[in-house]
């Protein structure tokens, strides 16, 4: 009776095993999910973070984040093997992947604001940028204003000029006339 009694435990203990590695396996499975969810948004994320990279040009270095995220993904795969192969370790470790995934989660969040600042910041140089073209216009109308008051100036000159040269004609035949008048005066004397 105690035999039998002791293999009906060791049976339901069986039993609680294979439901424990089923639950291990729900939560692995879980687990994948979520990673799957992690990967998609990175991949959103690394989107996104190509258009902050073309105005910012920090290609090299998200390449090289590129293969540090696909060094992570193979051993995520080796680690989900491992863990078929273990029994219990799997809750705990389930559990982990799961802060891993929300931790990429919040990444790609951040990777995501990262490139919403950047297009920010381009979008501010782009506004410098007209601003000091307006302003070089600006400056270039200033300069054409200068030049056609300098010109106004120098034609004003150039009158002035010919007044001058007339007064100095006129003071010529005054004194020609004043010597004409002296030689008149010596004859009649």
């Amino acid at each position: 009776g105690e035999g039998r009694q002791r293999d009906e435990e060791g049976r339901q203990r069986d039993e609680e095993g294979r439901q424990r590695d089923e639950e291990g396996r729900e939560r692995d499975g879980e687990g994948r999910q979520r990673d799957e969810e992690g990967r998609q948004r990175d991949e959103e994320g690394r989107e996104r973070d190509g258009e902050g990279r073309q105005r910012d040009g920090e290609g090299r270095q998200r390449d090289e984040e590129g293969r540090e995220r696909d060094g992570e993904g193979r051993q995520r795969d080796e680690e989900g093997r491992q863990r078929d192969e273990e029994g219990r370790e799997r809750d705990g470790e389930g559990r982990q992947r799961d802060g891993e995934g929300r931790q990429r989660d919040g990444e790609g969040r951040q990777r995501d604001e990262e490139g919403r600042e950047r297009d920010g910041e381009g979008r501010q140089r782009d506004g410098e940028g007209r601003q000091r073209d307006e302003e070089g216009r600006q400056r270039d109308e200033e300069g054409r204003q200068r030049d056609g008051e300098g010109r106004q100036r120098d034609e004003e000159g150039r009158e002035r000029d010919g007044e001058g040269r007339q007064r100095d004609e006129e003071g010529r035949q005054r004194e020609e006339g004043g010597r004409q008048r002296d030689e008149e005066g010596r004859q009649r004397d």
